[in-house]
Formats: C-alpha cells, structure tokens, sequence
C-alpha cells in the first residue's frame, strides 16, 4: 500500500505514485545482433525457447551454414528429429545411455552424429561394480528367472515357479509343507515362497487370526506369528542380496542389466 504513494515526510504531505499517470516499467530492448555464437545461442533461447539455426544465423548476420559452423558442440542434431538442435546442457544429460546407443545408430549411416557419439562418452556415468550394488528381492531390474533360481536353490524345491507380470504384481508357487519353506527359510503360518511374493510385492507382513464375536467374525492381528514371520522375511532378502553375487557369471549378468537401466542418468551442467 505504501508504493502507491510518495510521500514528504518534511511537509507531511502525500502524491499520488507515478504508476498512476504514466508507464514505470520500460520494454526490454530487443537485441538485434551478437558477437559470438554463445550469445547468439543465449539469445535465441531467451526469446524463442529453443535453439533455432536461422535466429542464431540472423543474430550473427551469416548464412545458416556458417552459424552451425560456429556453434559447435554448443548445441547438438537430435538423431531422432533430423533439424532440430538441443542445447549440449539438454542433450549431455538425462539418460545419456539411451541417448548414445541412438546416437550410435545413427552415425552408423551419417557420419555427423559421431560428435554426439564423442560427446556422450564423455559424460556416461562410470558404471558400479556388484559391491557397489544393493540387490534387493524384488527389485525391477532383477529378473523373475533369478528370484526363481535362488528360491529353488534354497528350498531344495524344482517345483517352485516364479512370475513377474510387471510393476508390483508377483507370483510364487512352490511347497509350503517342507521344512526348509516352514522352519528355515518361512514359519507354519507364513511360509517361504508367500513370503518372498510379499516381499518381492512390498506388502506388509502380518499374520491374523479370526476370531468369532458375537456381532460376527473379526480379524485380528497375531503379534508373534507377525513377528516371526517378518524376522524370516529379514532373513530371506538379506540372504538374497549376498546370493545374487555369489556367482560371477550371474554377478556379471545382473551387474550390465544395472548399469544400463539404473546407472544412465547424468546431471544437468551449465559449464562453459
């Protein structure tokens, strides 16, 4: 309220401020021309949103050619829209291992797109050896085949089957009456492979008994069948995480599986 007058703290007396009779906010002068295409470039994308070649190249009074010349790797084609260039900030990061194998396939017939071939090496993250990963049951990039060969192997069971639709939907079939899927590895109300389909489905672990009331049957909660069953559970995914990399083959295998869907992602950069 006060920046809608000026006031004379010696006179005590009041006026109206200036936005009230004429314009206080001057328009930007638009820039006509620049000394160098990073100015260019910063220009165009002020005013256009994006880096757009015939801009950059009036900007620089030269033809659109020699603009593209001299912006360099500032800004990079897109392989998958021919004519349109990404600013390097843009195009050297997100999921650069995605961006590279296009990249790749593109230079494969034109040989412009090795500068984005050469750029994006640069910033591929490095990839994580197993001990630097945490395997945990259930995770995406783990495949069903793997949760299936390790159930098997610990329940001493060929019957067991495992599924994994997508998302959180799983499905593991196998023996519930052995000792290894009762005692060992699962307790009689919680048995291993329907503790390994909660685990792998992130669900909370709980035993419930029912109970007949006289205003009908009630569900309640077990504490101690709840608490042994989440103790195994503990049990079975630590013992998975040390499992998966026990075999090098196997170690290898789900190591690049990692590295190429979880490990691609580089951060924004603004340098130079």
């Amino acid at each position: 309220v006060c920046a809608l007058e000026e006031f004379d703290s010696a006179g005590q007396r009041a006026a109206k401020a200036a936005i009230f009779s004429r314009r206080v906010v001057a328009p930007r002068t638009p820039r006509l021309g620049a000394d160098t295409a990073a100015d260019a470039l910063a220009i165009c994308l002020d005013t256009c949103g994006e880096a757009r070649l015939g801009e950059i190249a009036r900007l620089l009074g030269t033809s659109e050619d020699e603009a593209r010349g001299q912006l360099g790797t500032l800004v990079f084609d897109d392989p998958g829209q021919p004519g349109r260039l990404v600013p390097a900030a843009g195009y050297l990061s997100g999921n650069v291992r995605d961006k590279l194998r296009a990249a790749e396939h593109a230079a494969a017939s034109d040989g412009r797109y090795a500068v984005n071939v050469a750029g994006l090496r640069t910033v591929i993250p490095r990839d994580l050896t197993p001990g630097e990963i945490d395997a945990r049951l259930g995770a995406a990039w783990v495949s069903d085949r793997y949760v299936e060969e390790f159930l098997r192997e610990i329940l001493d069971d060929d019957s067991v089957r495992v599924e994994h639709p997508g998302g959180q939907v799983w499905a593991v079939r196998g023996s519930t009456r052995s000792v290894l899927a009762t005692s060992t590895w699962g307790t009689e109300r919680y048995p291993a492979p329907a503790l390994a389909q909660a685990i792998c489905e992130q669900r909370k672990i709980e035993v419930r008994d029912l109970i007949r009331t006289p205003d009908g049957d009630r569900s309640v909660l077990n504490p101690d069948a709840t608490l042994a069953a989440q103790e195994k559970a503990t049990e079975l995914a630590e013992r998975f995480s040390e499992w998966v990399w026990e075999d090098p083959a196997r170690a290898g295998d789900l190591a690049r599986v990692y590295n190429e869907r979880s490990n691609g992602i580089a951060p924004r950069s603004y340098d130079d």
